[in-house]
């Protein structure tokens, strides 16, 4: 399962890996999307966010959020599911997955482990010093960006190995960006300490 913001829920995508990694990408809906469901009415995405259009559904798995599942139709993606949610403190949105089958609580919870993966996100961009990066092409510095990455991966995994299992992902991410803010340390330091 992976998970993506809007600006990265491509259909082109979508099937790529549900062919190629036989597995699903879950995007957020843009407002800009338009759908027709079962019934032929056509929908665009900024009437999902409208709460008082739907048969609700409490979530037993998170207290006071509520979903609607609906399959529908788009010109671009073809039959989807898609899962319009209204957490409390938070702007309802719609989530988009080319899997129809699939329980909405299981999209639910992968959505909801997204912040982690930001989390994680801008830490290695801060201790792999991505901004340092003098390439003049796409190409170069996605090779340059990869190749940092996996050293992050590896860091984290070591991490996990040195802890035995002890520590979770979110107690090393949550340790890393605890360190990172106390004190400026310069990127491979930070690396060393972890």
């Amino acid at each position: 399962m992976v998970v993506a913001d809007s600006w990265f829920s491509d259909s082109k995508l979508m099937r790529y890996v549900a062919h190629a990694h036989q597995g699903t990408l879950l995007g957020q809906g843009k407002r800009s999307y338009t759908f027709t469901l079962k019934d032929g009415r056509k929908v665009k995405g900024s009437d999902w966010i409208k709460t008082d259009n739907w048969a609700w559904q409490q979530s037993l798995h998170a207290p006071g959020c509520r979903y609607v599942r609906l399959r529908a139709w788009s010109p671009t993606y073809g039959q989807v599911l898609l899962v319009v949610v209204d957490k409390p403190g938070e702007k309802p949105f719609y989530l988009i997955s080319m899997s129809l089958t699939i329980q909405v609580t299981r999209l639910m919870q992968a959505w909801n482990q997204r912040h982690w993966i930001e989390q994680m996100f801008r830490i290695l961009k801060h201790l792999l010093a991505t901004e340092a990066c003098q390439a003049r092409t796409e190409d170069a510095y996605y090779g340059h960006f990869v190749l940092r990455l996996m050293a992050g991966f590896v860091l984290f995994y070591t991490s996990r190995v040195i802890f035995k299992g002890h520590v979770t992902m979110e107690e090393i991410v949550f340790t890393l960006k605890h360190h990172w803010m106390i004190v400026d340390y310069e990127p491979f330091e930070l690396y060393a300490i972890a």
